[in-house]
């Protein structure tokens, strides 16, 4: 009896990991949301001065969804006003009044299921005429909207809600560098759009994430543990559940309730191999080669150690050092920038993506998710260890 009881017990714990941990899929309960305390903070005070609205970019891969999922529940205890929250996410098809039926419907400000034509000043009146209470509406995914018109829509819309003091605060979602086409619209609405970026995570937010999933479930993590699962994630959310759910479970399998920092070793493995179909294709795309001395694996390894602006930007010179360290030898930049332009093409995924004009381009990974993929495929193969992503990596986030 005493040994079913046992095999129970781990049982439970494995199922218990698995909801502390969401790898696959966006938060959407505010108690598993941890860090963005700055932004957090930024937004609180949008939703309390009457006239500001908010429009949250960054990378694709950073969590913005998340933030979306969990915010009008994270903000009501700092308003003294009774809240109505709505949130719609966005398609490469959705229209501005397909976006304002499903935010007043869930409101309760138009009947439900039931279509209406709204034009601007139709928004305008039906939020005016709820009297008690204060409107969080969340547009997610706004940067997927193909419509050339959205931008003006919206612009519009935020400065006529500002202009009449409607007590609505909107927040425009997921925008994926900057706001200069909103903006341009209406350069009258910089004084009412607060503009936020998520950047990606810090170290800390990381270890604070991988943490308190594992001991909400009543296991421990070692500072080592901690430390090298917040590294390789390379400031992704996604990677951290991804590892702290890998990591427990081995710890769990060999039936103790503490988590090493071998078992983050092993981890890897587990990632590497459970990783979605389409970035093993990316990662296939991007390296494949029939030239024997062919480097793009490697070219590739270094542009994920690549120091990187806010936006997640490097140049070639960023990459040399960490290239020059793999291939154990000095490279030279023009060398490193034939790889970075082949990297770019289509017949390799366009696995990156580059700004600016010849001669000083940026680059950047098209799919961040993809980074950490090719940091821990590295790892994987021997072209470095553990050690070495704590030396490059040191300083930053």
């Amino acid at each position: 009896m005493y040994m079913v009881d046992e095999i129970f017990q781990w049982q439970e714990l494995d199922i218990k990991l698995s909801q502390a941990f969401s790898p696959a899929a966006a938060i959407i309960r505010s108690d598993f949301f941890r860090g963005r305390r700055t932004v957090m903070r930024q937004l609180v005070d949008v939703v309390n001065q009457d006239g500001q609205h908010a429009i949250i970019y960054g990378e694709r891969g950073v969590g913005k969804t998340s933030l979306a999922n969990v915010l009008s529940t994270f903000l009501e205890p700092f308003t003294s006003e009774t809240i109505a929250s709505a949130r719609v996410n966005c398609y490469r098809q959705t229209t501005y009044k397909e976006i304002w039926n499903s935010l007043l419907e869930q409101v309760e400000l138009l009947p439900k299921h039931e279509y209406n034509a709204l034009t601007l000043y139709d928004v305008l009146d039906t939020l005016r005429s709820d009297k008690e209470r204060k409107f969080i509406l969340i547009v997610d995914e706004f940067d997927r909207i193909e419509d050339p018109d959205i931008d003006g829509l919206f612009a519009d819309t935020i400065k006529t809600l500002s202009d009449f003091s409607v007590d609505t605060t909107l927040i425009l979602v997921g925008v994926a560098d900057d706001v200069n086409d909103l903006i341009t619209e209406h350069e009258s609405i910089n004084r009412c759009l607060v503009q936020i970026h998520l950047p990606r995570m810090t170290h800390d937010e990381l270890g604070e994430i991988v943490k308190g999933g594992i001991e909400s479930v009543g296991m421990e993590i070692s500072e080592d543990a901690i430390a090298q699962t917040s590294k390789l994630s390379l400031g992704l959310p996604h990677y951290v559940h991804a590892l702290g759910l890998a990591s427990g479970r081995i710890a769990i399998d060999n039936e103790r309730r503490a988590i090493e920092l071998s078992d983050v070793g092993e981890a890897i493995k587990t990632v590497i191999n459970e990783s979605q179909q389409t970035v093993l294709r990316q990662f296939d795309l991007a390296t494949a080669s029939p030239r024997r001395q062919s480097y793009y694996f490697q070219a590739l390894l270094a542009c994920a150690l690549a120091p990187t602006d806010r936006l997640g930007y490097f140049r070639p010179a960023d990459v040399r050092i960490p290239y020059s360290y793999i291939m154990n030898s000095t490279q030279s930049v023009s060398v490193i920038a034939r790889y970075l332009h082949g990297l770019c093409e289509e017949r390799r995924g366009a696995a990156l993506q580059k700004l600016g004009a010849s001669h000083s381009y940026r680059y950047r990974f098209t799919d961040p998710v993809l980074q950490p993929y090719v940091l821990m495929r590295g790892l994987e193969h021997g072209l470095l260890t553990l050690e070495d992503v704590d030396k490059m990596t040191a300083n930053d986030r």
